[in-house]
This record gives structure tokens, C-alpha cells and sequence, in this order.
């Protein structure tokens, strides 16, 4: 019985330890999460805006700063120019964020697209990027994920 459960841990201890190739623990991304790919688009959860993830540095994703931009287009394909755009990560397995927990969209030229600031992935695993987005009286949320594998 005290072998069984001492091959159990070590089992376990070898699945979730470090990488015997880096020495860093492995990315726990167990569940559903989106793929990563410059220029995916994603609907909101009402359909009034499509956000488009035009670029990421890193790219893809990965633990430790970030910075993204993103496109947000109407229903119809217009851009959304003057709006506001809001990203929360959030860590669900953990049940943490970051600080601070929001990060607003700074418009760029034109086109919908804004930048968002640099923030800080501090582990790897599945983060969801719930998101906000604003347009003179409408509001619309869209909430993707991805495996951040550090």
C-alpha cells in the first residue's frame, strides 16, 4: 500500500514538475482555450462588435509583459473609432488576476484598432482576457483564452 501510494505521488510529481529541458514548471492548460493566431476575430457576446487580436509581442502570448493590438469593428465591418476597449486577464484555475486589473486601449491612428498597454503575465497556464468594449451608449463583452506556456 505505501509503495502504490509513493509510485501515486511520484506519478503525479513527474506529470506537473519542472521541464526537464528548461528547469521551469510546465503550463497547466487543462480545458477549453482558443488557439492563438495574428488576426483572429472573435464576436461579442451580443454580436454588436467583432474584436480582432491584430498583433501580440510576444507573439504568441507568453508569460511576462505583454503588449497587443487589437481592431474593433460594428456588426456591419465599420471600424469603431472613439470607442473604448477594456482587457481584464483573469486566471480562473487560480482565481487571480493582475495588477492592476484593467488595461484601456489607446485608439491609434484610425481603422479601430487600439494598443494595449504592456501587462504583466506572471505565471503560465489558461488566462481568459475578458473584454469590454464601449461605443457612444453600447456596451459588449467578449471573453477569449489562451495557454500561456512560459
Amino acid at each position: 500500500m505505501r509503495a502504490a501510494l509513493l509510485s501515486s505521488f511520484l506519478l503525479a510529481a513527474a506529470c506537473t514538475g519542472p521541464s526537464e529541458e528548461t528547469g521551469t514548471p510546465q503550463a497547466d492548460c487543462e480545458g477549453d482555450y482558443d488557439v492563438y493566431e495574428p488576426g483572429m476575430e472573435i464576436r461579442t457576446t451580443q454580436g454588436n462588435f467583432y474584436l480582432e487580436l491584430v498583433s501580440a509581442t510576444p507573439d504568441p502570448p507568453d508569460e511576462g509583459v505583454n503588449d497587443w493590438l487589437v481592431k474593433v469593428t460594428t456588426e456591419s465591418g465599420s471600424p469603431v473609432n472613439g470607442g473604448t476597449v477594456t482587457i481584464t486577464p483573469w486566471m480562473p484555475a487560480h482565481g487571480h488576476g493582475i495588477s492592476p486589473p484593467d488595461y484601456s486601449g489607446t485608439p491609434t491612428a484610425g481603422d479601430g484598432e487600439y494598443a494595449i498597454p504592456a501587462f504583466d503575465l506572471i505565471m503560465p497556464g489558461v488566462w481568459e482576457f475578458q473584454t469590454l468594449i464601449t461605443e457612444s451608449m453600447m456596451n459588449d463583452t467578449v471573453t477569449f483564452s489562451f495557454c500561456i506556456e512560459g
